[in-house]
């Protein structure tokens, strides 16, 4: 792990130094300052980002965006889920200034993913049926990664998938995380052109077998 941030961080001078647009550069830069909390050198690519959605159904879904950097999946989601059952959380201010500007009729919510079940509206605590996440879970303290999952278990529905991505050759969530969320992670797709290249996992409620017959 250590090796792998230090190489991302390498990535990220690189983009900084050589030129990029204002987004990217905001992005790296962010990552600089705090490498394992933002977990990316560099916004996620369209193809990313239509991946991370593709498998939403607009009809029957109210969604938690969590980590929405500058806002790759969030274009997708606003595009697709009426705003009404849409929650785009991102702790990061200057994120969260950048998501304001570029949402503007969108809500997003500048609160700690940690303790959701003080934001969302209580009328809809049960009823969060998809998570989006951006969060860099295998690179957060884990004492953070628990505090975040427990309080997403808190609003989500029994049978909530959450669809997340890594860089990684491995599930996003570690096994225990995965088995406290009552979830059990499917290998979806490759991003081979995001950069890095990324990984989309879902999680979906682990299927317990009848056994009264």
């Amino acid at each position: 792990m250590k090796n792998t941030i230090t190489s991302l961080l390498l990535v990220s001078i690189a983009i900084v130094t050589s030129g990029c647009s204002s987004e990217q550069c905001t992005f790296a830069g962010e990552f600089l300052g705090n490498p394992s909390a933002i977990g990316a050198i560099a916004p996620s690519s369209e193809e990313l980002a239509e991946m991370m959605v593709e498998s939403i159904d607009p009809e029957n879904s109210i969604v938690i965006e969590l980590g929405a950097g500058t806002g790759p999946f969030t274009e997708k989601l606003v595009a697709k889920i009426p705003k009404d059952k849409l929650f785009i959380i991102e702790n990061n201010t200057t994120f969260y200034e950048h998501l304001v500007k570029r949402f503007p009729d969108q809500a997003v919510l500048c609160v700690d993913a940690c303790e959701l079940d003080q934001h969302i509206p209580k009328h809809l605590h049960g009823k969060i049926n998809v998570v989006v996440s951006g969060l860099p879970f295998r690179s957060l303290p884990q004492e953070v990664a628990s505090k975040i999952l427990s309080s997403l278990k808190k609003v989500c529905a029994v049978n909530f998938k959450l669809i997340q991505f890594t860089y990684f050759n491995e599930p996003p969530l570690p096994l225990a995380e995965s088995e406290m969320l009552g979830v059990v992670p499917t290998y979806y797709k490759l991003s081979p052109n995001n950069t890095p290249a990324a990984h989309v996992w879902i999680y979906n409620p682990i299927v317990v077998a009848d056994t009264t017959n």
